[in-house]
């Protein structure tokens, strides 16, 4: 089977559901292969699991036309958050997409699932019980780190909050 190749405005294009698996083409020639979409602002960022350089990498493509600037927002983000202790995963690769649009890869955690896959399990269980504690407390940490550090969200969106069991969590999406 082979793979398309897409630019980024064939993403801009593709709306809320582009077709996966794709191949992009970063400036350098490079070629980043997204294997499953994790979060898709259409028109103007996709997360995913990707393949890069073989190896699984979390993919942040910015398809926007004038990208650069959330692009550099959220490289500004992770390096802040790195600086101040808040975990966060290191960026890859920093770098423009052919045709357009830019790219941020960091580290893939196979096992980890956002904050909101993971209170959609106990959302029914009562307030403060095991099971819905073992899933706030450590996102709940990590929040309070970076509203310390200065470093927090307008708004919080639990879909950009990764959580890995038993009691870890980062921010994995850093824009306002």
């Amino acid at each position: 089977m082979s793979v398309p190749l897409i630019d980024a405005a064939g993403l801009r294009a593709a709306g809320r559901a582009p077709a996966v698996p794709f191949v992009i083409t970063l400036t350098d020639g490079q070629l980043l292969t997204m294997l499953r979409l994790l979060r898709v602002l259409p028109g103007k960022r996709i997360v995913g699991e990707a393949e890069f350089g073989g190896a699984r990498v979390l993919a942040k493509l910015f398809v926007a036309n004038g990208s650069e600037r959330h692009w550099q927002q959220e490289r500004a983000g992770i390096a802040l958050l790195q600086g101040v202790g808040v975990p966060t995963p290191g960026i890859l690769t920093a770098s423009a997409v052919a045709g357009g649009g830019h790219v941020l890869l960091t580290a893939f955690h196979a096992e980890a699932e956002s904050l909101a896959t993971a209170w959609s399990d106990v959302r029914d269980r009562a307030a403060g019980s095991d099971g819905a504690m073992k899933v706030l407390s450590p996102a709940l940490i990590m929040l309070a780190r970076m509203h310390q550090a200065r470093a927090g969200r307008r708004k919080i969106c639990t879909s950009a909050i990764s959580c890995a069991p038993p009691t870890r969590c980062w921010s994995s999406m850093v824009t306002r």
